[in-house]
């Protein structure tokens, strides 16, 4: 059905090439194509819609609504050809790096046709779509990485065709923060971070995030338990009476029983059993219920 049209009764013309479709399963998963052939429009009466958009791109999106998927391959009519070629020649670049940097550019150009699929999905608001170019984009970055290759991505996500706020930001940023030890080598990331300011904003703050993080485990890691400093009596010198350090702050005081108030007003522990409170009040509450007071 989706080759020869058969039964089709919807006519999308996309430049000079033609789509015929099928209200019965492009309306259901598409709200822009149901209201323009079915509402009081101009099209709902001709059975015909216009849009501008890049056929190759559009025939993927009818690909996903009778399929539920698409081959992301990259348009080979407009890939590299005798042009690299050329170039590769007039840089020293011998035939098995020209080879190995064609087939390179090709999987990244699949990553490429993955965010255009997106911005038409968006546009034409098919979530379906979204979801599954995400994905596919998802594995390009994992399986097929370069730095080159993701900074031409980058472009894409964050140029003025891609919806703002787009669910392939987080991708970008996820991946860019794994190799940012890479990256940062590149003139073209220089040249990326001063072109789109909303991926340094969102960068840097996926940064802030990840140190805030990283210092708050390294402070959890740091924190002994109260217990280990428990306050114990230390003999003076000179044969005086007893004296009480605090093991946190190495106060001392002439009783016990001041040792334990401080304890409980200042660092809301108990002096005898070591347990940590929330608040004086609490640790005040423990010495009463438990200790029968100071």
């Amino acid at each position: 059905m989706r080759e020869d049209g058969k039964f089709s009764d919807l006519l999308v013309r996309c430049q000079s090439s033609t789509f015929h479709v099928h209200c019965c399963i492009v309306c259901p998963q598409s709200p822009f194509f149901d209201k323009a052939a079915n509402g009081n429009f101009e099209e709902s009466e001709s059975r015909v819609i216009n849009i501008h958009d890049d056929p190759f791109i559009v025939s993927k999106l009818f690909d996903f609504l009778y399929r539920a998927d698409y081959d992301d391959s990259p348009d080979d009519t407009d890939g590299p050809g005798a042009d690299n070629e050329s170039a590769a020649n007039q840089e020293g670049i011998s035939p098995t790096e020209r080879i190995s940097q064609d087939a390179l550019s090709r999987q990244w150009r699949r990553a490429q046709t993955n965010v255009q699929i997106y911005i038409i999905a968006d546009k034409y608001m098919i979530e379906g779509l979204k979801d599954i170019s995400k994905r596919k984009l998802n594995s390009n970055m994992e399986n097929n990485w370069d730095d080159c290759g993701f900074l031409t991505v980058v472009s894409d996500v964050y140029g003025s065709q891609c919806p703002p706020r787009s669910d392939l930001r987080e991708i970008i940023i996820r991946f860019a923060l794994r190799h940012l030890g890479t990256l940062q080598t590149f003139r073209q990331f220089d040249d990326a971070r001063k072109e789109y300011p909303e991926f340094v904003y969102e960068l840097s703050t996926a940064l802030i995030e990840r140190v805030v993080e990283l210092e708050k485990r390294t402070c959890d890691n740091q924190i002994v338990k109260p217990s280990i400093f428990r306050s114990v009596p230390v003999p003076s010198v000179r044969q005086t009476p007893r004296h009480f350090y605090c093991g946190l702050c190495t106060r001392s005081f002439e009783s016990r029983t001041g040792l334990r108030q401080h304890d409980s007003a200042v660092h809301s522990w108990c002096t005898d059993c070591g347990q940590p409170f929330r608040s004086p009040e609490k640790a005040r509450k423990h010495r009463l219920s438990r200790h029968g007071g100071f």
